[in-house]
């Protein structure tokens, strides 16, 4: 599959897996560690 043939869902997805590959693309955060993170607007992740 070609990187232009990508959806943004599908590459949002490849993102979370490479930015937290220790819980499988689950954000966490890294300040107190904690999985209860919630998404907000524009793809920004809060605990």
């Amino acid at each position: 599959m070609g990187l232009a043939k990508i959806r943004e869902g599908t590459a949002y997805k490849w993102f979370m897996r490479m930015r937290w590959p220790e819980t499988d693309g689950e954000p966490y955060c890294p300040g107190c560690g904690t999985l209860r993170c919630y998404a907000m607007t524009r793809g920004r992740f809060k605990c």
